[in-house]
């Protein structure tokens, strides 16, 4: 999954400072395997950790998240004229690896939570 991530934001990454067709088709190509290996995945991970009571909490909380995702976007096109492209490419990648390093967090901590209770339920 996070090799996935990784794909996904160095593909995009590439693409904000590009101009040349051939590598703008190859970073597409590799966001894409990126996004084909990370989504089963995380939908996957997320369907197991969820309690069973507390779903609806967990898939609105899902989609505020892809909804900051695109207020993110949205705001960055409006200070891209103000950027050259290689910063425009670097926010772009932090932003990618601070959401590996978040999920990293959240999925280990939720997978610690589980252990601890099953451990007790012992």
């Amino acid at each position: 999954m996070y090799i996935g991530f990784l794909l996904f934001t160095i593909g995009y990454a590439v693409c904000s400072i590009s101009n040349n067709l051939i590598i703008l088709l190859t970073a597409t190509v590799i966001l894409s395997i990126g996004e084909l290996l990370y989504v089963p995945i995380r939908q996957s991970i997320l369907s197991e950790i969820i309690d069973e009571n507390k779903r609806g909490a967990y898939m609105a909380l899902n989609s505020l998240v892809i909804q900051f995702g695109k207020f993110v976007a949205s705001s960055c096109l409006l200070v891209s004229p103000y950027l050259n492209k290689f910063m425009m490419g670097s926010i772009v990648l932090i932003f990618g690896l601070l959401s590996i390093l978040f999920t990293l967090i959240a999925i280990r901590k939720k997978w610690r939570d589980i252990r601890h209770r099953n451990l007790n339920a012992m």
